[in-house]
């Protein structure tokens, strides 16, 4: 048995900036950290018959054989540097399990495998779980065949595969967060090349920021295509209030790893608010009257700042908030049936937990 998992990510700054149609004009900058919630990938060998994906969270299956694949078995190691792209092959991917199927054939697996999927969150509740499964599938598969993946190439593999073999309109920072781990300032180049600049808090800092973070889930779970489709479209038709706000978002990033540093909380708090009021107005399902009730609501119980994480539409409310004021907000969260959900940071990205599989 061999045992992958990758941790899904909370964005502070920036999120939408590391979209392409962004960042390969203007680059584009992220603030973001992960937490100890992961995605889980488990290898069996079998070692005959077709490779079986079960995800848990989709209650699906599937099996697949390789039209061009004669048997090959882990014993066999690299034939090639699978950390490099290769040429898209037409592949007939649909549904839900379309991205495990896209990465087994990266890595040419197609016969006595069996994956099984599992995620500690709901998917579609915007901490890049989907992003967190494709790096997590990657590091298990280059496991797997014995390929040394670096953090980077974990992360380019796994935006090459998303964002270009899949057509995904989705940025960079999930990939990016999963592989690496940590709190981390990502900086999107517009020739693509990404700045990984991984700051350390100290210890009391960082204690202080789990302190006054918290998360609620909403409820509601979406998918992000469409508000993100529609991002991408305003960027690319030059419209103005949108590429301002993403400008000052983007602005907004360098000024939190500043006070992040320095361990000013109510001025974290103040810019996930100026960026939550910004986002909003990038698309206008990015929010609705019961998410800005909602919001308000904790506002007035004592959080000083917050955000709808990932793209927006549902999915967890991330607020800042004085210790002294979080059993209000709890109180304040749950009359309006939002549950909180407890974290700690985390610092080590994706990685092997167990790897007997021979």
């Amino acid at each position: 048995m061999l045992i992958a998992r990758a941790p899904v990510r909370i964005s502070f700054a920036g999120g939408g900036t590391d979209v392409p149609s962004y960042y390969q004009q203007y680059g584009g900058l992220v603030i973001n950290t992960t937490i100890d919630k992961y995605f889980y990938v488990i290898v069996n060998q079998v070692g005959r018959g077709a490779t079986q994906i079960v995800s848990a969270d989709y209650k699906t299956f599937f099996s697949i054989t390789h039209p061009n694949f004669k048997g090959r078995r882990r014993s066999d190691r690299l034939t090639h540097n699978y950390a490099q792209f290769e040429p898209d092959i037409k592949l007939n991917l649909s549904g839900d399990l379309m991205l495990p199927q896209a990465v087994l054939d990266h890595f040419g697996l197609a016969h006595g495998q069996n994956l099984f999927l599992a995620s500690e969150i709901p998917p579609g509740t915007g901490l890049g779980s989907s992003s967190a499964a494709a790096v997590c599938l990657i590091k298990a598969c280059s496991t797997y065949r014995g390929c040394e993946m670096n953090k980077q190439e974990t992360a380019e593999l796994a935006c090459h595969i998303e964002i270009e073999k899949l057509n995904m309109p989705i940025g960079k920072q999930d990939q990016y967060a999963a592989a690496f781990g940590g709190i981390n300032q990502f900086e999107f180049l517009p020739d693509g090349t990404v700045k990984v600049d991984h700051f350390k808090l100290a210890r009391n800092i960082a204690e202080s920021l789990e302190d006054w973070l918290m998360l609620f889930y909403t409820g509601v779970s979406r998918h992000s295509t469409t508000i993100l489709e529609k991002q991408k479209a305003s960027v690319q038709d030059e419209d103005r209030k949108v590429l301002h706000n993403l400008h000052q978002m983007k602005e907004l990033a360098w000024n939190m790893r500043q006070c992040m540093e320095g361990g000013d909380m109510p001025t974290f708090g103040a810019i996930l608010d100026e960026g939550w009021q910004r986002k909003k107005q990038l698309v206008n399902t990015i929010s609705n009257e019961a998410i800005n009730e909602t919001y308000e609501a904790a506002k007035a119980a004592g959080a000083i700042g917050g955000k709808i994480t990932g793209a927006g539409g549902g999915g967890f409310l991330l607020l800042c908030v004085p210790p002294e004021n979080r059993q209000a907000v709890v109180e304040a969260m749950a009359r309006r049936n939002l549950k909180e959900m407890y974290f700690k940071l985390e610092t080590r990205g994706a990685h092997v937990v167990l790897d007997n599989i021979f």
